[in-house]
Formats: structure tokens, C-alpha cells, sequence
């Protein structure tokens, strides 16, 4: 499932996927490396999204999720790939490879999904991922198991990736 919305000068793009397939055209070439980490990481905004994983989840009756490494080090990486205009052809935002830095490392997930999004207020981000259908139905799904929060705050600009893993 893909969607995208636009509010308020904010981007997200949301995917879930079964056994590693993504959304077609949205990956860039060469993805970064997984294991990661960058004097831009913000370690603050990492907290408030995971501390709001946390309590929609528990809001909504679902089980708490443990931060797993290897999705956190995805996730950093990730978003300072698209920071970087990784994604390429104008574009702000786009998917992983799902699995890229999964495989191998973490060998019993069966689900995999991603939330991805770029805004300058963590606030309005937090309340665009949960708005949006596709994005609020990847933080709730009662399937995960385990996730990882990467965020990048490059110029006063803040990108943001959520991934989601059930093992």
C-alpha cells in the first residue's frame, strides 16, 4: 500500500510490503549503507516519534513494539540519504529497499513496512503520519513486532523515517 499526502508543506509517503517488494519507482540506485549514523542525527526527535509510536499504539489496545538496532541504523540511514536528495528527479521523499540491511543481519522477519515523511515541526509531522490513512495504519498494525526510528534534522528541516518489522 503506498499513499501519499501533502499537508502543510509537509511530505509522507507510507508502504507496506510481504517478503521484501516495495513500491516500483520509488528507489533510488544505489542505497546508502545500514549501519549508520551522522552529527545530524537527532537523537531528541528520534525519542518523540518513538514515545508517539508508543502511545497511538497504546491509545488503540495494540502491544508496545521493541526498538530493534539494525531498523534504527535503516533508518538513519535512510533518511539522511533522501536529506541529501538521494531520491532524485525533484523529489523530497522515497522508499527504501525494505529489505536492504535486514538481510543478513536480521534472517526471521516475515513483514516488513515504512513511513517516511520530511516538515519542519515535529509536531505537525507526528499529527500528518497519524491523519493519513496509509501512514496511521503502518504505526497501529497490530502485526509488528519490532521497529526503528531514524531522524535526520538538516537546515532546520527534519527527515524522517519509521520502519516496522514483524519477526
Amino acid at each position: 500500500m503506498r499513499v501519499r499526502k501533502r499537508v502543510a508543506a509537509l511530505s509522507l509517503v507510507a508502504v507496506m510490503a510481504v517478503g521484501g517488494m516495495t513500491a516500483s519507482g520509488c528507489t533510488p540506485a544505489n542505497p546508502p549503507a545500514a549501519t549508520w549514523w551522522s552529527w545530524e542525527t537527532d537523537s531528541f526527535a528520534e525519542y518523540y516519534f518513538l514515545n508517539s509510536i508508543h502511545s497511538n499504539r497504546a491509545f488503540w489496545n495494540r502491544h508496545g513494539l521493541w526498538v530493534h538496532g539494525t531498523l534504527t541504523d535503516k533508518a538513519r540511514a535512510w533518511s539522511n540519504w533522501m536529506s541529501a536528495g538521494g531520491c532524485g528527479g525533484g523529489r523530497q521523499i522515497c522508499h527504501s529497499v525494505l529489505s536492504h540491511g535486514i538481510n543478513g543481519v536480521v534472517h526471521t522477519w516475515t513483514l516488513l513496512g515504512e513511513n517516511v515523511g520530511v516538515g519542519g515541526n515535529l509536531e505537525a509531522l507526528d499529527a500528518a503520519f497519524m491523519t493519513s490513512p496509509g501512514h496511521a495504519a503502518n504505526v497501529l498494525d497490530p502485526r509488528w513486532t519490532h521497529m526503528g526510528v531514524g531522524v535526520i534534522k538538516r537546515g532546520g528541516t527534519y527527515w524522517v523515517t519509521m520502519e516496522f518489522m514483524r519477526a
